[in-house]
């Protein structure tokens, strides 16, 4: 036990030489010199860390910003190209803006040319203007002239007329009775013996005969019909009478056939009448004596006196026979009936 206890003696009093105390000293700084490099370290390492993060950060910056500026740049080569295009476009603009004043400067003067050219014509137009009316006033009074020889000739005309249907009357002293078989006249001497007359009066001899051939009223009015019995080459001669709802008595005469289609045919013989009135009128346009079509019965002139079935159209101035009323008016008026004779004359 006095052993143990001494040893404990022995070290303290090793501790306490001074080499020991440095020792010590020096240990302690050793250590304090690794804990701050330690710490030294470990700031470094975080410091460092961050900034590797602000290092990657400005990269990422960078990266993007680089993007930015290559799709600027491509934006910028787009845009020059697009001015490229825009400045030959504005070439061209120019080119047709030229152009297009340049034809409107053509247009000026060609309208200048034009209003000249018509200025010219209008004077050459009031020069002409004055001598066609100075030549329609002379035409004028020429025409004037020739329609009042005209109607002079026309009364003259209708003044023989009258003295040559008198001079016929006179001419015929006694005309033999003929017998008509005629439910229009239905036996009317009077009316017989003026026909008679008339018809004698035509230079083709004396009336021997006077025979029906065909009543409408009979045949239902069928304009087929009448031209079927009527319109036989062989028959001449015609005499026609109708009887209006208004009991008028009309007709015509003719030396022409009825024909179907044969159109217009001539007859300087031919005569129209209205018997009430006793007014008898000759074929002024021996031409256009009388119209044959299928569908339409008996036509006196150019449709101066038109048979269409049961229908009758009379114009108010006959174009074919002396320009003259026949008494009726000229608005269609109904049928009774007509109907058709042939007259057979004694050689002369």
């Amino acid at each position: 036990m006095d052993d143990k206890y001494e040893k404990p003696l022995s070290n303290k009093k090793e501790k306490d030489t001074p080499t020991s105390n440095f020792q010590n000293y020096y240990t302690f700084i050793f250590i304090f010199v690794i804990i701050i490099e330690v710490f030294l370290i470990l700031n470094s390492s975080q410091k460092f860390k961050q900034q590797k993060e602000l290092l990657k950060s400005n990269q990422n910056i960078l990266f993007t910003k680089n993007n930015n500026i290559t799709q600027l740049l491509q934006q910028i080569s787009k845009n020059e190209q697009e001015i490229k295009q825009n400045e030959n476009k504005i070439k061209n603009n120019k080119n047709i803006l030229q152009s297009i004043e340049q034809e409107k400067n053509n247009l000026i003067d060609k309208k200048k040319i034009l209003s000249e050219k018509f200025h010219e014509s209008f004077k050459e137009y009031e020069s002409m203007l004055d001598i066609i009316n100075y030549e329609i006033s002379e035409k004028n009074d020429t025409l004037k002239e020739l329609y009042n020889n005209l109607t002079d000739k026309v009364l003259v005309r209708n003044s023989l007329e009258e003295k040559l249907d008198t001079l016929e009357e006179k001419s015929i002293i006694e005309v033999p009775k003929i017998r008509m078989k005629s439910s229009i006249l239905d036996n009317d001497d009077n009316k017989i013996l003026l026909l008679t007359k008339w018809l004698s009066g035509i230079d083709m001899g004396e009336v021997k005969k006077i025979k029906l051939i065909y009543s409408a009223e009979d045949h239902d009015f069928d304009s087929f019909s009448f031209h079927e019995i009527c319109g036989n080459e062989d028959i001449r001669n015609t005499l026609i009478i109708i009887k209006t709802e208004k009991d008028d008595i009309i007709g015509g005469f003719t030396l022409a056939s009825w024909r179907a289609n044969s159109l217009i045919s001539y007859d300087d013989k031919a005569f129209v009448f209205n018997l009430n009135k006793e007014m008898k009128i000759r074929v002024s346009s021996p031409s256009n004596a009388i119209h044959s079509r299928i569908n339409d019965g008996p036509i006196f002139g150019m449709y101066d006196l038109i048979v269409n079935l049961n229908k009758l159209k009379v114009q108010e101035k006959m174009e074919s026979y002396g320009d003259k009323d026949l008494g009726i008016g000229h608005d269609t008026v109904n049928i009774v009936n007509y109907e058709v004779f042939t007259i057979i004359f004694n050689e002369k």
